[in-house]
């Protein structure tokens, strides 16, 4: 069993915190404020168990937060471990917060000749009480994976969809391109039907972050799909190819790749979140781009990069290019360095940081769970 105080490595990271404060926060309130009290922000996230993510909306203002009811209103969650599962279930308030297991495995869920049958969730309740205990594991659990993928796609859209992952965008083949494709269904679902209060509409803007390891071990797969990406651009848009032609350092994609890989990843990578967006009708602007370095178990250091973008139906067309050159040009990218230990923004951020714990700790103290110690 998990201990009670094995809290993850990375929640108290003044780099990853940096990210939230300064990208995250003034995004999320403007969206917030442009809803103008007409229903609550919805947040969609790969919350950790520390939840740092959650209260830093909430005590910006931006979640609503039932306190004597101990409810935090409008967010969902995917986890994947069953131990932490039901501890941020209870942090939330709500029984049905949360999608346990791999994001990418429920979102891509497709169906076989058996699931194929039963196209609510109703139906394949009645069809689990049927089978009763008779139910082979393998129909239970393609039943079970078939509900919390309808339970998932019900709950969308959102007003922030949070993305914090892990791991390398593009992971070893043959899933290659899996978070990708889980990304690209979750987009095709912001189109679906607001439902609150009892009344329903759409949305006109979204935000989305995505989070990942750059991994310098491009697989042979991923480093084709970025050259494709690249030289796409380069057929489709002049001003593109001015750009990278004109940069001796780009001017040929395999050097480019082979001699400064991160930068390589930094300019093909944002183009495929504006493909997805694209393919079902919104227009993406990136509102920042940051990225900084950690170190590993083994002392190794890496990367960690993280997009947050807007879309919306109300961008022009043609952005396109527009965006394409904003990712390729090195002075919008903004690397977070570490804080001095006793410089005044580093106290402002832990202080902050320690805010968001306070509200944290507050909830976890109604729900009865571990409290996260305070940052010093």
């Amino acid at each position: 069993m998990r201990a009670n105080n094995a809290f993850g490595k990375w929640w108290d990271d003044l780099k990853k915190h940096t990210k939230r404060r300064t990208h995250w926060v003034p995004n999320a309130k403007r969206l917030h404020r442009q809803l103008a009290g007409s229903r609550g922000f919805r947040l969609f996230t790969l919350c950790s168990r520390e939840m740092i993510d959650v209260f830093t909306l909430i005590k910006e203002g931006v979640i609503s937060h039932d306190r004597a009811r101990g409810k935090i209103n409008d967010v969902k969650f995917c986890e994947m471990d069953p131990e932490i599962f039901p501890e941020i279930t209870d942090m939330i308030g709500y029984v049905d917060s949360g999608f346990l297991g791999s994001l990418d495995e429920i979102a891509l869920f497709q169906d076989d000749r058996y699931t194929e049958k039963f196209t609510t969730q109703a139906q394949i309740d009645a069809e689990l009480e049927r089978l009763g205990e008779a139910i082979g594991a393998d129909k239970l659990k393609r039943l079970n994976l078939k509900k919390t993928f309808l339970q998932l796609q019900d709950a969308f859209p959102f007003d922030f969809i949070n993305l914090d992952y892990c791991s390398a965008y593009y992971p070893s083949p043959p899933d290659t391109m899996r978070i990708n494709s889980a990304i690209e269904r979750m987009v095709q679902w912001q189109s679906r039907v607001v439902l609150d209060n009892g009344s329903s509409h759409t949305l006109d803007r979204f935000l989305i972050s995505v989070t990942c390891r750059f991994d310098k071990k491009l697989s042979k797969d991923a480093f084709q799909r970025m050259t494709r990406v690249v030289s796409d651009n380069l057929r489709q848009y002049p001003q593109y190819k001015i750009a990278v032609e004109s940069d001796k350092a780009r001017s040929k994609i395999s050097n480019w790749a082979r001699k400064d890989g991160f930068d390589f990843f930094l300019s093909a990578w944002p183009k495929e979140l504006l493909k997805i967006v694209e393919q079902h009708q919104w227009r993406m602007e990136i509102l920042g781009f940051a990225y900084y370095d950690r170190k590993g178990d083994s002392g190794k250091p890496y990367e960690i990069v993280s997009l947050i973008c807007e879309c919306s139906r109300a961008l022009r067309p043609g952005s396109h290019e527009a965006q394409s050159l904003w990712a390729l040009n090195r002075d919008n990218r903004i690397k977070i360095e570490a804080l001095p230990k006793k410089s005044k923004e580093r106290r402002e951020l832990v202080s902050h940081l320690n805010s968001v714990v306070a509200h944290r700790n507050a909830q976890a103290k109604y729900a009865q769970r571990p409290l996260l110690p305070i940052v010093k």
